[in-house]
């Protein structure tokens, strides 16, 4: 099976568009998240390659639906480039999960440099900031260098009046649902910073939507920071990615920071690392799960005498949503659009089945249970020559009442009015 590395690039073609050498550890990894930018390439490249440092590495990572990846490859192999060395991971839509976020932080695991800056590709950051950044970032000793749009030396010019006011009012509620976390930060929606590739864990990243610096500052409180200030330009070309979509997003996002913040993730991730809660349904299917199943638990045994048959666990947001195209075992995926606060299922079938469910689902046990377990055991029955059906019954000195309907028909009302009238 393939590595995610050798995915990456076999998505591109090759790892290094232009040909150039790959040095042992470029100056400066720029990370770009594109998403339908072709109108802007050529004159993002032709900037950046008059202003960032010698020995720098561009990681484009495409989520377009039109041809900027194309652009991207004719641009980095014309005869003539001598811009820095591009590379270009462009992700099919199965992989696109969690929007422009998870695209940065595909970008940092294929960052081979110790700084890395991340910036849009519409020009409305000016590439000419990264070597300050830079500079700033080893004169301060820090982690993070934000580029803020609201210091003594910034300018917010590039958004409408509205959009100005939206963006204070969401940065306001994020400093006042963590403000611990973000003291000194006052551009916490930035889309341009420098970090220390070091002083992250990428798989601590759970971002969904494009807010991917509020989400690195949430989950890495101890980052030492600072900023600089610019001037927020318009853009050069195409539509801005501001939607209602995205707002509910950012609302999701900011909601699951707080909730970590307060231990909500904590305790969450404990329960999913508690002893798992075993179950043997008369021999016949086996279960493991993180987390207790009511209706089963007539079935719960100390130990199993084989492995589980279907295991029940907690959803691994960094890996969530990466399909191996090598991977032979269907994965089905669900997802509602409040994103990773709300109901996320996916299911990996095979010799093991493997429900992983989002916090939302773990913590009501009966949901968990109708919507994920029942189906996976209905066709698990079906496949060892039994069915689960929907019934209620009982037996009593010897006899047996047993009804099939289907859901919600009133089998269990009917079968407590026999032993009510005592009819048997």
């Amino acid at each position: 099976m393939k590595t995610k590395q050798d995915h990456e690039h076999g998505l591109n073609g090759r790892a290094h568009l232009n040909g150039a050498r790959a040095v042992e550890e470029p100056t400066v990894s720029i990370v770009i998240p594109t998403r339908n930018e072709i109108a802007n390439i050529e004159a993002l490249l032709t900037r950046l390659a008059k202003v960032i440092p010698a020995g720098a590495e561009v990681i484009f990572v495409d989520d377009s639906d039109d041809t900027t990846a194309y652009r991207v490859r004719q641009l980095a192999k014309a005869d003539g480039y001598v811009g820095p060395e591009i590379r270009l991971l462009h992700r099919p839509v199965s992989m696109r999960s969690g929007g422009l976020g998870t695209a940065v932080t595909e970008g940092l695991r294929m960052a081979r440099a110790r700084w890395v800056c991340v910036l849009d590709a519409d020009l409305q950051h000016p590439p000419e900031m990264v070597s300050r950044m830079v500079e700033q970032g080893e004169r301060t000793e820090s982690d993070l260098v934000v580029a803020t749009r609201y210091g003594t030396e910034s300018s917010n010019e590039g958004l409408s009046g509205t959009r100005r006011l939206m963006s204070r009012a969401c940065a306001l509620a994020a400093k006042s649902l963590l403000s611990n976390r973000l003291r000194g930060v006052s551009d916490p929606l930035s889309g341009f910073f420098l970090v220390r590739r070091n002083a992250i864990d990428v798989d601590r990243l759970h971002p969904n939507g494009f807010k991917i610096l509020l989400e690195i500052i949430g989950r890495h409180p101890d980052l030492r920071t600072t900023e600089v200030g610019y001037s927020f330009s318009e853009r050069y070309a195409g539509l801005s990615k501001a939607s209602v979509t995205e707002a509910r997003r950012y609302a999701a996002q900011l909601l699951s920071l707080s909730l970590s913040q307060h231990g909500g993730a904590q305790n969450n991730t404990i329960l999913a690392r508690a002893k798992p809660a075993l179950y043997d349904v008369h021999g016949i299917i086996t279960v493991a799960s993180a987390y207790r199943l009511p209706e089963l638990e007539k079935f719960r045994v100390q130990q199993l005498s084989a492995p589980a048959q279907i295991v029940v666990r907690a959803l691994d947001h960094a890996a969530s949503g990466f399909i191996d195209l090598d991977h032979t075992v269907p994965l089905i995926r669900y997802q509602e659009q409040l994103g990773r606060a709300g109901f996320i299922v996916e299911v990996e079938l095979g010799e093991v089945t493997t429900a992983s469910v989002s916090t939302l689902v773990a913590k009501s046990p009966h949901v968990l249970y109708t919507n994920v377990v029942e189906p996976i055991l209905r066709w698990a029955f079906v496949e060892r020559g039994y069915a689960l059906v929907h019934a209620a019954c009982f037996a009593r000195d010897g006899e047996a009442f047993f009804i099939t309907a289907r859901t919600d028909t009133g089998k269990t009302t009917t079968m407590l009015k026999i032993l009510d009238k005592g009819t048997f």
